[in-house]
Parts: structure tokens; C-alpha cells; sequence
């Protein structure tokens, strides 16, 4: 598996690494009403917190699309029986 990944550029694997999480569904099962939700809820609170509007939208994007990932994921038919 290294092998194939020696030649390419962190760009390119990320950009596969994306395409598989696509095609395999995982972006399809999320409720994106959630994921917006956590991402406005915690960039409101970085406003609160840091006095820096950067650290602020770096704080609320990464921590809120964190836990919107982690929250927000919609459970299989089999999980909820």
C-alpha cells in the first residue's frame, strides 16, 4: 500500500481518500441539518471565547465540523433494531 501512495503528492491522496468516502456512502449518511447546526453553534462560541475573528472561524469550522461528523451520522436500520 505504500508503494502506490510513494509517487503521489499529499493533494492526490487526499483527493482519493475523498472519492472513496464519497463513493462508499460515508458523506451520504449524515444529517446535514445537524452538521450545520454544530458548525453555527460552535463558531458562535468562538466569537464569545477568542478575540480574533481568524481563530474564531478556525475554532467554530474545525471543532463544529469535528463533532458534526461525530453527532450527526444517521444510524443503519440494523443499529436501530
Amino acid at each position: 500500500m505504500l508503494q502506490s501512495f510513494r509517487n503521489k503528492s499529499s493533494v492526490q491522496i487526499a483527493l482519493v481518500g475523498l472519492f472513496n468516502l464519497i463513493k462508499g456512502g460515508g458523506i451520504m449518511n449524515i444529517n446535514w441539518f445537524w452538521m450545520i447546526i454544530f458548525l453555527m453553534m460552535m463558531t458562535i462560541i468562538g466569537f464569545v471565547v477568542f478575540d480574533s475573528i481568524g481563530a474564531s472561524l478556525a475554532f467554530g469550522i474545525a471543532t463544529g465540523g469535528i463533532f458534526g461528523l461525530v453527532f450527526s451520522g444517521k444510524k443503519s436500520k440494523k443499529e436501530q433494531e
